[in-house]
């Protein structure tokens, strides 16, 4: 990049998916909002919130719903999210929030394996080795 600028947040919360709980005392998607409830305070004045496939546990539709809600909530806290997901469910309401981007990958030569991050629909169907 020629120039970059970016907030100061007061916090950073990542979300990423954690191994199985052995004790089987609860499932992943459980786990998952726990560890979220849990953290969310991070964000209050202002954080930046960075999920990795978060929600994915669940059906495609509810995991939509689930992080629909969680990105809601982080808007509300005025706070900044990044969220990379395959739920194209999700990504279709995004508007709904406002003020967000969606991305997606081309490739940035003919050849060569590696790609470009870009503004764009996500691509649905879409397989490993479509990239190959």
């Amino acid at each position: 990049a020629q120039t970059y600028s970016c907030p100061a947040y007061t916090g950073i919360l990542s979300h990423f998916p954690s191994a199985e709980d052995s004790t089987l005392a609860y499932g992943k998607l459980a786990d998952e909002l726990m560890r979220f409830r849990k953290d969310f305070p991070i964000l209050q004045g202002g954080g930046l919130a960075l999920f990795n496939e978060s929600f994915a546990t669940t059906t495609a539709q509810e995991g939509a719903d689930i992080g629909f809600d969680i990105l809601r909530a982080v808007k509300d806290t005025g706070s900044h999210a990044v969220f990379v997901t395959h739920l194209c469910e999700l990504a279709a309401r995004r508007e709904e929030l406002g003020g967000t981007v969606s991305l997606t990958t081309e490739p940035s030569r003919r050849g060569n394996p590696t790609y470009k991050i870009v503004k764009g629909e996500p691509i649905e169907n879409t397989f490993a080795s479509d990239f190959l």
